[in-house]
């Protein structure tokens, strides 16, 4: 194996433990500026009901949002960092990525999202060789020509990259349809993943 490519949400860190965080920083926040939470809370609700339908449309019409991208940016930093420094990375997955470090292999992440600031928030700002964002690229999973654009930019054979990601419907369709090798995890295997022999002997 020539590279490894990781989803981020819900694959590195547990999104219920994400979805209760957030839950406590809204209701902090509407104690504080109620008018200004709640319509961030429903900008938030809006976006991930427009990716849902992107989605189910195979992840490439109408991706562009019908509002301005750079003020919903600054709404997605402003909840999901604080709320990824309250739940963390998930315990196992830093043996994960050791492990294929040990091995040789270069690690990329492949997020349907803007994943900058949550990777600082998750202290893997330096961890990747490249990170690579759906919404930049204007396709998101499970679109086949997100991973076909990965490999083209690394160039590296498709039957060449593992993703690992959390969801068939998404991360398992795109790299299978591109070509890629695909294994499904959640965080709560990547225990299992750093304490398996030979976890290593399978990136050959």
């Amino acid at each position: 194996m020539d590279v490894v490519s990781w989803d981020l949400d819900g694959t590195l860190y547990e999104l219920p433990a994400l979805e209760r965080a957030l839950m406590w920083l809204a209701l902090k926040r509407l104690f504080r500026a109620p008018f200004r939470t709640w319509r961030e809370l429903r900008w938030l609700g809006r976006h991930q009901r427009h990716h849902a339908a992107v989605r189910r449309r195979g992840g490439l019409d109408g991706l562009e949002a019908p509002w301005d991208a750079s003020a919903w940016q600054d709404v997605a930093d402003r909840w999901f960092p604080p709320g990824l420094r309250v739940v963390g990375l998930h315990p196992g997955a830093r043996g994960v990525l050791d492990a294929i470090d040990a091995a040789g292999v270069r690690q990329v992440l492949v997020s349907d999202y803007v994943a900058d600031a949550k990777l600082v928030a998750l202290g893997l700002e330096d961890r990747f060789d490249a990170v690579f964002s759906g919404e930049e690229l204007g396709v998101i999973k499970p679109s086949p020509l997100l991973f076909e654009h990965v490999c083209r930019t690394l160039q590296v054979r498709p039957d060449r990259l593992l993703h690992l990601g959390d969801r068939h419907d998404a991360d398992g369709l795109s790299a299978r349809d591109a070509g890629c090798q695909v294994r499904i995890v959640r965080p709560r295997d990547l225990v299992t993943l750093e304490v398996v022999t030979g976890w290593d002997a399978g990136l050959q």
